[in-house]
């Protein structure tokens, strides 16, 4: 809060402040000590409105990767209520690599989706490549 102070007899303007609670040295707006800073990257993906799967998971390993699992949790959920089927899990771990779902499932702040939607990838992998196995069987006898 910033007044001024003029009196008839001064010859020099003065200015009072008031420190409020809160006050963080360089900041213009109030910082709780609690709470997380909200970056850009947090803010540009909450503007969008994003719902197919590469989408989800891009969302998830941005998010990630400026180590906020908190934010990657909200996306996590989206993409588990997606149900997708294990060819596209394949197709997943193929565009994103087998990294970001070990990742996932490593990150205590996403358990439990993270290791369960960790562990689809991996099942709906091994299904993939027992039906590849089959396929060569059946073609080599």
């Amino acid at each position: 809060i910033i007044w001024l102070d003029q009196r008839q007899l001064d010859r020099v303007e003065r200015v009072h402040v008031v420190v409020l609670a809160g006050h963080v040295p360089g900041h213009v707006r109030l910082v709780y000590a609690n709470a997380q800073e909200e970056g850009p990257v947090v803010l540009g993906l909450r503007a969008r409105k994003l719902t197919k799967p590469e989408e989800l998971t891009q969302a998830i390993k941005l998010l990630l990767d400026v180590q906020r699992p908190d934010e990657a949790n909200v996306y996590l959920k989206e993409l588990v209520a997606l149900k997708l089927p294990p060819e596209d899990l394949v197709a997943l771990r193929a565009q994103f690599g087998s990294p970001l779902f070990l990742k996932m499932a490593a990150e205590k702040e996403l358990e439990p989706l993270g290791k369960s939607f960790g562990g689809c990838e991996t099942e709906a992998r091994g299904h993939h490549q027992g039906d590849d196995r089959a396929e060569i069987r059946n073609g080599a006898g």
